[in-house]
């Protein structure tokens, strides 16, 4: 169900099938639905970062642009958050969420308590940052 929204989102000029990412199949995805249609979506990855060997790594963070500004990204992104830094086992115990961020975007991830590190990297000529949130 996320691969038609990533693709309009972020992707328009790929083919639906190139839109899958290794993990999907085990990846927790979250998402908002308006009318029945999926208008939002993250999704997270169990992926290790600097000092983190059990970290999740989150990707493919998309809402419609009919819904953009309005706080749906932001509504989504908390609970996902909540659910999986207040949900987790003993077995599972993550230390830290991580992402790509594009450098126009940080602000945004900054008051979601994410603090960028490392340097400016890029994706497609767009700068991006890495972003990470300790739990």
């Amino acid at each position: 169900q996320t691969l038609p929204l990533r693709q309009k989102v972020l992707s328009p000029e790929r083919e639906l099938q190139d839109l899958r990412v290794p993990g999907d199949e085990s990846a927790l995805h979250f998402g908002v639905k308006h009318d029945e249609a999926l208008v939002a979506v993250v999704s997270f990855f169990e992926e290790p970062i600097e000092r983190h060997e059990k970290a999740l790594r989150f990707r493919k963070f998309a809402v419609d642009p009919d819904f953009q500004r309005k706080g749906i990204g932001t509504e989504l992104l908390n609970h996902a958050i909540d659910q999986v830094s207040h949900h987790q086992t003993r077995e599972s115990r993550f230390t830290a969420l991580w992402c790509d961020a594009r450098e126009e975007a940080m602000s945004f991830y900054e008051r979601l308590g994410f603090e960028a590190f490392g340097d400016i990297f890029f994706k497609s000529g767009i700068p991006y940052l890495k972003a990470i949130r300790i739990l």
